[in-house]
């Protein structure tokens, strides 16, 4: 009923067959496609390589964390007495599973860089960078836990 009101003022134009959502996919249809994007579903990734590149950058960042998230569970146990382990083995622990998953962070950089074919070594020293980056955030871990040991007792 509405519709004749519009119609009898004069705006026809909105009442046109082709609608706007139309004219959007026709637009889309025309432009370039990249090959690895799906318009359709903007976040669906088409190739092995991006799926691969997305599983190592996942499992970067995964390596450096893990260590952290092992030194705050187990060495607030520690503090409080709930695990036999000594919050001085907690620690080192800790600090040789950071040791070790930036050895293995810089192997797979190192693997990553060879398959791009890229020759460039300073990602590499990045990586050294960000492992002594976590190794002071973890610093920081162990003497927040160190101050609710001696404040608690």
């Amino acid at each position: 009923m509405p519709n004749k009101r519009y119609k009898t003022l004069g705006f026809k134009w909105l009442f046109k067959r082709t609608a706007p959502h139309r004219l959007l996919y026709r637009w889309i249809q025309t432009q370039p496609v990249l090959p690895n994007v799906s318009y359709r579903r903007p976040f669906v990734l088409r190739n092995q390589k991006d799926i691969t590149k997305t599983m190592t950058m996942i499992l970067f960042l995964l390596l450096f964390i893990i260590p952290l998230i092992f030194q705050f569970n187990f060495g607030s146990k520690a503090v409080h007495g709930y695990i036999s382990l000594k919050f001085w083995k907690v620690c080192i622990i800790s600090y040789m599973g950071l040791i070790l998953m930036t050895i293995a962070n810089f192997f797979l950089t190192l693997n990553q860089l060879h398959e791009t074919g890229i020759r460039d070594g300073l990602p590499l020293g990045g990586v050294i960078v960000i492992g002594v980056l976590f190794g002071i955030l973890n610093l920081v871990i162990i003497g927040i836990q160190l101050y609710t040991k001696l404040h608690n007792k």
